[in-house]
């Protein structure tokens, strides 16, 4: 496969390829990451070896950089992968690594918290830190777990740091807690301030300043959601913009919006319609009038309020549907409409357990509750939390649903009177449902 067809390669399109590097193909199995037009990492086989390939487009030094760091690493004890070769490329680069066999942390972590695991990776980063580096996009996903400890398996936001820095180290720290799910930081943090102890580092505004980098995490992330970007592609037509996840279909989903009259109607509203079928779930904002089109045009629209909100969310690993396509219509008849589509999700409405199965609802509601004291810490609120906007699986896990209220604020008074009206308002659900 050429360059340039790699290089247009988008999200949707993650298919295998074979491409010649140093003088042998290299048969990728599966691509691993894509940043389009910038980066991708795949796996897959290279002189009968088992290897992982990065590409970088449009930067000839990138290849050479990361392999230099690497040996530079190595020669201070710490375990990386095997570089197998550099290849400078007429319009980029290529390094060819060797397949660390073991666990990716950050998959692995997704099933539950591991304090072994964490205490692990804290070990890796006192041990960069003591060699003069800092891995400036620290999280779990950038360690692999072997047999014999961890493996470091990407040097390409390493960064050289002056002997003595703590104040770098204590700010990398507070990124490597922000940076994993919101369930977690509060655990990841108390292991981060002991093992600070242990250190002889000064651990006085650790949670502030972890609260801090993960409100700006936020912000950053909410601006993100809205323009084109690794995640995210924006296009703009006549009378509309639209908002796709680059790993959805854009066909499907339009095709969705184009003839709603032929999806099943689930609930009708006055400004609200909800459609669905057994993939997706439509909501159409129809009736808006000229408060919506000005809401639209000078704050957010609720479909647009949903779709970040949505996004944030899933980058946080809160359980909610990561919405797959928004339309904003914003010229025309039909300005101010919105149209967000979402996959659908398993589950019943925890109303519907108040009902039928109260101990299982109480065991739920637990859940619930542990989740809102997370909101608060991260100054997140649902906005109406009625036990009809939280599903549950036969596993007693719940999603939160319809985020077109949600909202964040960095002001902690204001995430104090957000947090008593959530429980408040989820407290409530009790009375309601008997």
């Amino acid at each position: 496969m050429s360059w340039s067809t790699l290089q247009a390669r988008n999200l949707d399109a993650m298919e295998g390829f074979s491409l010649a590097i140093a003088g042998h193909d290299f048969h990728a199995q599966k691509v691993l990451r894509l940043i389009p037009g910038k980066r991708m990492v795949a796996a897959g086989e290279w002189q009968g070896q088992p290897v992982v390939a990065k590409l970088f487009f449009l930067d000839q030094c990138a290849a050479g950089h990361e392999a230099a760091v690497l040996g530079q690493l190595a020669s201070k004890g710490i375990r990386v992968p095997a570089v197998k070769a550099v290849e400078p490329h007429e319009d980029g680069s290529i390094l060819l690594l060797e397949k660390v066999p073991g666990e990716d942390l950050g998959i692995t972590l997704q099933a539950g918290f591991s304090e072994s695991r964490a205490e692990q990776v804290l070990d890796m980063v006192w041990s960069l830190f003591q060699a003069g580096w800092l891995q400036t996009d620290l999280h779990f996903g950038n360690f692999f777990a072997e047999k014999d400890g961890l493996c470091c398996i990407d040097a390409g936001a390493m960064k050289p740091v002056a002997e003595g820095n703590l104040r770098a180290l204590k700010d990398n720290l507070a990124l490597f807690v922000v940076q994993t799910t919101l369930q977690h930081q509060q655990r990841l943090m108390a292991l981060v301030v002991a093992r600070m102890a242990q250190w002889g580092l000064q651990a006085g505004g650790f949670e502030a300043q972890c609260r801090g980098r993960l409100q700006r995490r936020i912000r950053q992330a909410d601006k993100k959601w809205a323009r084109t970007c690794t995640a995210i592609e924006v296009t703009e037509e006549r009378d509309r913009k639209v908002y796709r996840d680059r790993s959805q279909r854009q066909e499907e989903l339009l095709g969705l919006c184009t003839a709603l009259d032929r999806v099943p109607v689930l609930k009708e509203g006055s400004r609200v319609r909800v459609h669905g079928n057994e993939h997706w779930i439509i909501k159409h904002y129809h009736s808006m009038g000229l408060k919506g089109r000005v809401r639209q045009k000078l704050l957010q629209s609720h479909g647009m309020i949903s779709w970040k909100r949505g996004h944030s969310w899933d980058l946080l690993g809160i359980p909610t549907p990561r919405p797959a396509l928004l339309v904003e219509f914003v010229a025309g008849e039909r300005a101010g409409q919105s149209i967000i589509i979402f996959p659908r999700c398993d589950g019943q409405q925890l109303s519907v357990l108040m009902e039928s199965d109260r101990e299982r609802a109480k065991e739920c509601a637990d859940t619930v509750r542990q989740w809102l004291r997370h909101f608060h810490w991260a100054g997140l609120r649902h906005g109406d939390l009625k036990a009809q906007n939280i599903l549950v699986n036969e596993q007693n896990a719940i999603t939160f649903i319809d985020l077109d209220a949600a909202n964040f604020t960095s002001l902690n008074r204001r995430a104090d009177a957000w947090h008593q009206r959530e429980v408040q308002r989820f407290e409530k659900n009790w009375e309601q449902f008997k």
